[in-house]
């Protein structure tokens, strides 16, 4: 955050404002912390960042939960996985995505695989 501390929000780009945002949350020392599609925005280099301070902030015991789209960023950051459907659970566990049971995540997944 070196390079933007001194700027206004306004001048802030929006992956900034997003590390911003998780400074001050853990400046709080929460328990839990909600993270909404913490990615968005994010450059590769970033969300790699994020993912490694994520982890050392859940080590450190706080627990951490993620809504994503990002099915690698999932893998890595978690110790479950939640699929949810229309508000449904569907499925869950750390393998869910490499052994999916439920059609639904089966194919989510396979049109994940043929879009990236």
């Amino acid at each position: 955050m070196e390079d933007f501390i001194d700027s206004y929000p306004n001048q802030s780009s929006l992956g900034q404002r997003q590390r911003a945002a998780i400074v001050r949350a853990l400046m709080l020392h929460p328990k839990y912390l909600l993270l909404d599609e913490i990615t968005s925005s994010l450059d590769i280099e970033q969300v790699n960042i994020i993912l490694s301070h994520l982890n050392a902030v859940r080590d450190s015991g706080v627990g951490v939960l993620i809504v994503t789209h990002l099915i690698n960023f999932a893998e890595q950051a978690s110790d479950q996985i939640i699929f949810l459907d229309n508000g449904q659970v569907l499925e869950t566990g750390k393998d869910v995505i490499k052994n999916p049971n439920h059609p639904r995540v089966k194919k989510f997944l396979s049109i994940l695989k043929a879009v990236s």
